[in-house]
């Protein structure tokens, strides 16, 4: 009787330390803000609701496509910034995706593009992961220059535990720039890595500054999954279970 108890008890354990892989997330605040703003143009900014998007039947991936280019204009109808292909998604697991294609307006324009807040049951001590691809583009015959302007000169950062959060990774450092007629990419990750402490949410975005009529390609992914420890743990589970048959 006391085998089978201790058991139960791991089982116990192993379940309430990976409930997050099946458990259901949500969506705080927008899912999806875009700002810009340039000397030319003026300011304005475009929102994507969790209810413009979709879940899957199961409630563990949320998705939102571009059926068209999304403009982002001023007060005044100016356009300051146009959006085009863009995919971003939320996985229960928890992983936070955002890709686009940006074009800037009449001047060198600045780009804010961050996610909602994506909660889910705590992930303790668990392994975060982010990676990050920037390419852009001169539309003009002129050359592209484009700046980050997250901390240190960077363009994509990925925080966790709410917003601001705390900084996991702030990655494709610049500014990076290509010829006439050119484009060249921007390539960067950070490795898996223990996070500690108890993680209760993830989110990211993508700041910079991008040279006029020029163009600019991201696509980034942001997780954190629980630790090997754990994962250890649930083959200890699954031996006292099989043990007690």
């Amino acid at each position: 009787m006391r085998q089978s108890l201790t058991g139960l008890g791991v089982l116990a354990g192993i379940g309430a330390l990976l409930m997050t892989a099946g458990a259901t997330a949500g969506i705080e605040g927008r899912a999806i803000t875009i700002i810009a703003t340039n000397q030319t143009d003026g300011f304005g900014f475009a929102t994507i609701n969790e209810s413009d998007g979709s879940w899957d039947a199961e409630h563990t991936h949320w998705t939102w496509n571009s059926t068209s280019a999304l403009q982002i204009k001023s007060m005044s109808g100016n356009v300051i910034g146009e959006l085009d292909n863009c995919h971003f998604g939320f996985f229960a697991d928890p992983v936070v995706t955002l890709f686009f294609d940006v074009t800037a307006g009449n001047s060198l324009t600045s780009f804010q593009i961050m996610s909602g807040v994506l909660n889910f049951p705590a992930i303790v001590n668990g392994q975060a992961k982010a990676s990050s691809a920037v390419t852009v583009t001169d539309n003009n015959g002129n050359g592209v220059t484009m700046t980050g302007t997250e901390s240190g000169g960077n363009m994509y950062r990925a925080a966790y535990n709410g917003q601001p959060g705390t900084t996991f990774a702030t990655l494709n450092g610049g500014p990076i720039s290509a010829g006439v007629w050119d484009s060249t990419n921007n390539n960067a990750a950070q490795g898996f890595q223990m996070v500690p402490g108890a993680v209760t949410s993830i989110w990211a975005e993508y700041a910079f500054k991008l040279s006029a009529h020029d163009s600019a390609s991201a696509t980034s992914t942001f997780v954190i999954i629980p630790s090997p420890g754990a994962m250890a743990l649930g083959g200890l589970a699954l031996l006292a279970s099989r043990r007690r048959r």
